[in-house]
């Protein structure tokens, strides 16, 4: 068809060659940059930000502003904090061609610290030397987070952007930060970040209209077929330069069927597997994040739940899942960026990454207890609770007799399971050993819910007062706020999106208690050692709800044929069940064999049974996992448990 050069694929497009496409944000850099501010662009990779820095440059010479286009990456890492520094003032002093003998400058210094003599040297010679504006441009500001002096560096351009009251030459420089990374990532000190003076400018992926300039190389049908790739890509940069770019090499007129076969073969298929973005996305939610088990659980609930995630800039997770390009703000919600995005990164994906990750952090996250956990406990545990009591409230009891049973798993077990599933390179044995040892416990005699408390159920002590949130929240068509707890289509299905402590409560207001995690396992796999309530035959569709078979909770009872052998039913499967327990990975060592409460305390409490989205290889009886008493999911609820 059209020359491909009009397209750029990765790189600057002024690099390239190609069409550059102006947006909102490059009037707001350009005003910035004018003004003096310090400004920062902090987005995803490959959505133009290399291309906006040097546009801006070129025009703020065209106004007699000088600029400077440091990119700290080629500096290196593995080098000393005066390295580091000479590498930035040598990048200047050749750029504006400064006749000051920088190095020698700097050696002559020798007595300040780095971020000392980079303020002095901006005040004594880059000012003196140069009489016009200067912006300085720090691309691949997050190479930064590889040195250990970096908090200096930002603290000494926060000094000299705050020091333009005393000195007035400092009112001709300004800053410009480029990078992939959050500012909390950056520099965590709020005294000492530049971030919270500064302007961000964001990066939203094109409209329609915006994009208009590329359909020259699209043929005879090139507004309709524009049209089409937008369907796909939702204007995401180097997502519509890709597709554009393929789409040239057809030598036939181009349809809708011709554009889906093309995202099919770039981004679905094998080639998706090697496409520089598509990799990168994943490298972020899978291996850059500091809590991957959380990111992903926002992800889950950002592509499941109806009712919108609502976006909020303090949470670390939220940051860094917009970071990473899969998601978009769009108002105050976090959406799926695009098509192709919610294609490659789905449920499914989700779901064999997601039980892998929950069992890396929490082996990571065990040893460190913190303030608010600790607070969190003793109000959880100690704290007294005005509540009028209903015995009954429609809950059916089954009764477990006193005695011993066997408790936990060989590690193999599970692990054989998980590979079974997700194959050898997905799965670590380590992951399976908190449920070992096998070991005997005997428990005095108690009551079991038979069945999850229900909507219904805790809709009532909600209305009653003593019950606070909770409940799956979602919007119906009209944009309406609903909950489940006053939708009598589900007012049998187990209640979820409630936290440990709303779980205690509720059972505290019944006159019960949640039940310790070793009365849940003896009433879910009996005394005779079974894997599964039912037994140990292969869990499938007839015995329980799970591997998003429904895609949803089922109400409570739905699986008569996989009850447990004292009548307690869904203990696999529907929804994840809290138990009483802290969690810890070790405990079984040193449980002791008659009534184990758990540690005294932790950071997570134990939860159970696996749900609706599970996979064979997490509903298995013996199975534990541990999550933030505060979480809440759209899969996981609870049942109670009381002394006769």
């Amino acid at each position: 068809m059209t020359n491909q050069t009009i397209y750029t694929v990765g790189g600057t497009v002024q690099a390239g060659g190609g069409i550059y496409i102006q947006r909102k944000a490059d009037d707001e850099l350009l005003q910035h940059c004018r003004a003096g501010e310090f400004a920062f662009i902090l987005s995803s990779r490959q959505v133009g930000k290399s291309s906006l820095m040097v546009r801006t440059a070129q025009q703020l010479e065209q106004v007699g502003i000088r600029s400077v286009i440091i990119d700290l990456s080629s500096i290196g890492v593995k080098i000393s904090a005066d390295e580091w520094y000479l590498g930035i003032l040598d990048e200047i002093a050749n750029t504006l061609k400064l006749k000051t003998d920088i190095f020698a400058w700097w050696s002559e210094r020798a007595g300040l610290g780095p971020a000392q003599r980079l303020t002095n040297f901006c005040r004594d010679v880059l000012l003196k030397e140069v009489s016009e504006p200067v912006v300085l441009f720090f691309d691949e500001i997050d190479s930064t987070l590889s040195i250990p002096f970096a908090d200096d560096f930002f603290a000494a351009l926060r000094a000299i952007y705050n020091a333009r009251s005393t000195v007035a030459d400092f009112k001709r420089l300004s800053f410009v930060m480029i990078g992939v990374a959050t500012p909390s990532d950056l520099i965590a000190d709020s005294k000492r970040t530049p971030f919270n003076i500064g302007r961000r400018v964001e990066l939203l992926d094109f409209t329609l209209e915006e994009l208009q300039p590329l359909d020259k190389g699209l043929g005879n049908n090139a507004e309709q077929v524009l049209g089409w790739v937008f369907d796909w890509t939702n204007g995401h940069p180097y997502l519509t330069q890709r597709l554009c770019q393929f789409l040239t090499k057809s030598r036939e007129g181009l349809t809708k069927e011709a554009v889906e076969a093309a995202v099919k073969d770039l981004f679905l298929g094998e080639k998706g597997m090697e496409d520089n973005n598509l990799l990168f996305v994943r490298d972020m939610l899978l291996e850059r994040a500091a809590d991957k088990a959380g990111v992903l659980r926002i992800y889950q609930k950002v592509i499941t739940d109806r009712q919108p995630v609502e976006d909020d800039e303090q949470s670390l997770n939220k940051s860094h899942l917009k970071l990473s390009g899969v998601v978009r703000r769009r108002q105050t919600a976090l959406r799926v960026s695009n098509p192709i995005y919610r294609q490659v990164f789905d449920l499914k994906w989700v779901k064999e990454h997601l039980p892998r990750l929950e069992r890396r952090t929490l082996v990571m996250a065990l040893g460190a207890t913190t303030a608010v956990g600790l607070l969190l406990a003793v109000l959880g545990v100690t704290g007294t609770l005005n509540r009028i009591i209903y015995p009954s409230l429609e809950t059916a009891w089954v009764d477990v007799p006193a005695g011993e049973f066997t408790m936990g798993v060989d590690a193999q077990q599970g692990y054989q399971m998980c590979v079974k599933e997700y194959g050898e390179a997905n799965c670590d044995l380590a992951w399976f050993q908190d449920e070992e040892p096998i070991h005997s416990v005997t428990l005095d005699a108690y009551q079991i819910a038979r069945y999850e408390v229900t909507n219904k159920q805790y809709a009532r002590c909600v209305r009653n007062g003593a019950c606070e949130g909770g409940g799956y929240e979602y919007q119906d068509a009209a944009g309406n706020i609903l909950n489940r707890l006053n939708d009598a289509a589900f007012a049998d299905h187990p209640v979820v999106s409630v936290s440990w402590y709303q779980a205690q409560t509720y059972c505290e207001w019944i006159g019960a208690r949640l039940p310790t995690e070793a009365e849940w396992e003896k009433a879910a796999r009996g005394t005779d050692g079974r894997t599964y309530p039912w037994g140990n035959g292969d869990p499938n569709s007839s015995l329980l709800n799970y591997n998003y078979n429904v895609g949803d909770t089922t109400a409570v009872g739905s699986y008569p044929s996989g009850a447990s052998p004292y009548g307690a039913y869904d203990m696999a499967g529907n929804v994840w069940e809290w138990v009483a327990d802290w969690y810890s990975d070790t405990y079984y060592a040193s449980s002791p064999d008659r009534n184990p409460t758990g540690p005294a305390s932790g950071d997570f409490r134990v939860r159970r049974g696996g749900s609706w989205f599970d996979d064979d290889d997490l509903v298995y009886s013996a199975l534990r996992s541990g999550d933030d008493p505060t979480n809440t999911y759209n899969n996981l609820g609870f049942r109670c448990s009381r002394s006769p």
